[in-house]
Order: structure tokens, then sequence, then C-alpha cells
């Protein structure tokens, strides 16, 4: 089309770590724990006003529990 004006954003880069860890209790269970986003690094442009661009940024998250399996390997 004339007259349309494609863009693209690219972003300030940034490192987002994620740690999981599982141990296996006896045949079919298992406990597990996670953090995402570990050191909490977040985009310095979701501070402005109207971001440009599209991407959920989430802030620290820590998961853990069990996990049961029928069918032990």
């Amino acid at each position: 089309m004339v007259g349309d004006i494609f863009r693209t954003v690219v972003s300030d880069a940034y490192q987002v770590w994620d740690w999981y860890a599982a141990k296996p209790i006896k045949a079919g269970l298992e406990t597990y724990f996670a953090f995402d986003n570990l050191l909490d690094s977040t985009d310095s442009h979701l501070k402005d006003a109207q971001p440009t661009f599209y991407r959920t940024d989430f802030g620290r998250t820590f998961r853990v529990g069990m996990r049961w399996s029928f069918r032990p390997n």
C-alpha cells in the first residue's frame, strides 16, 4: 500500500535468568521448585508512558510443588 510506514522497534537488551530443580522422592513422585526472572531484570522502556512494543514483562516468580505420575518410569 502506498503511504503506509512499517517500523521495527528494537528495545534495550536485558537478560532473564530462570532456575528450576526437581528431586524424585519415590517412583512416580517428585518435588520441584523454580525461580523465574531470578534477578528481577526489567526492560527500561517499560517505564515510558507509552511503550512502543508488545511484550509482557513479568516480575520475579517463585514456584514450589509436587508432581505425581500415575505411570512411573
